[in-house]
């Protein structure tokens, strides 16, 4: 940590931003290192506050997709922060005022309110033009499970690793890989002429920030007015709105019977979006079938990328790997749910 903290100060310094006063390390989210940073003006003496994010292995940040998704953001979306400076491996970004939803569910906010601002900042994303971010991709979900199988079976190699890592016996990895083809044959069958729109595919309570202080009164939060920002556009790509409903259940660990909810929210901020709707949008009829299938997969997807940290980060400590560990169970306790529901059906 001293060294990332000594390299960010030298990076400042070069970007002639101003002096950091403040370096403070954001503890939620795993996938890269970020920073609270408070830096004052040389010149005007004023403060200024920003979020730093850091990739430790970049050596070319402009060919990563989110800073390309910053900088379209910048020219043609206010839903997100603004991309403010940069180097190699270091984005700099505006540090939006307010609490993430994420925040509002520890304080006992209404489910289907953080729901509803869920899916109207969803919604906003799936508007935009693709032109705009033709360095999206749809999701390969074979690439995507390659890579995450890979990490599992090499670890099984590796005898002095079996010994103090958590990993998937063989038997549930044949199991796993037999199920999860299953469910992308499912998907290819029910997706072959669905239209694609820029969907976020990480869109997790702590990534949506409110841009204003949004009150709680009486446990309940007041929706009207408010707008959401997104952050974290690591995962940004395109694929059928469906895809971000699935995901955005599956992170948030909620279960899959509020699919049902989560379409009529969609479709209700559809209908009162009217004639701005983008063609896509506008002729959309939400699958909840498909989104079923998405939500199995997601569960996957995210249980196993939790678990394939402990593997791959060894400078973790324990405390995070426990924590890696139990993320994991939580998604695999839905899938299992999942799962057990359906013997019983049948």
């Amino acid at each position: 940590m001293q060294i990332i903290n000594e390299e960010i100060t030298l990076q400042f310094t070069q970007l002639n931003l101003g002096d950091i006063t403040q370096l403070i390390p954001i503890e939620h989210g795993i996938s890269q290192q970020c920073f609270y940073v408070q830096i004052q003006n040389k010149l005007t003496l004023n403060f200024h506050n920003y979020v730093v994010k850091v990739y430790q292995h970049c050596k070319d940040i402009t060919s990563l997709r989110e800073y390309k998704a910053y900088c379209a953001f910048n020219n043609t979306w206010p839903n997100s922060a603004k991309l403010i400076a940069y180097t190699d491996n270091l984005l700099v970004l505006e540090k939006i005022n307010g609490d993430t939803l994420t925040d509002y569910r520890l304080k006992g906010a209404p489910l289907n309110d953080l729901l509803t601002l869920s899916v109207n900042a969803m919604f906003d994303l799936h508007q935009l033009p693709k032109p705009d971010f033709n360095f999206c991709l749809p999701v390969s979900f074979e690439k995507v499970f390659e890579g995450l199988f890979t990490s599992f079976e090499a670890q099984h190699n590796n005898a002095q690793r079996l010994s103090h890592q958590v990993y998937l016996p063989h038997p549930i990895l044949a199991r796993s890989k037999q199920n999860i083809q299953i469910l992308i044959e499912q998907i290819n069958t029910l997706n072959k002429n669905n239209d694609l729109v820029i969907c976020h595919g990480d869109l997790n309570f702590g990534n949506m920030i409110t841009d204003q202080l949004a009150l709680i009164h009486d446990t309940e939060l007041l929706v009207d007015n408010i707008l959401c920002k997104i952050i974290d556009f690591e995962s940004l790509c395109l694929m059928p709105p469906e895809y971000d409903i699935a995901m955005a259940l599956a992170i948030n660990e909620l279960p899959e019977s509020l699919i049902a909810q989560m379409c009529s929210l969609y479709q209700f901020k559809r209908n009162s979006t009217g004639s701005h709707c983008s063609q896509v949008i506008k002729h959309c009829v939400l699958n909840e079938t498909l989104i079923g299938y998405y939500y199995q997969l997601a569960l996957y997807i995210n249980g196993m990328w939790y678990l394939q940290q402990n593997i791959e980060q060894d400078k973790l400590n324990q405390l995070d790997k426990n924590n890696n560990i139990d993320l994991a169970c939580r998604q695999f306790k839905l899938l299992a749910d999942k799962y057990l529901v359906n013997n019983i059906t049948h």
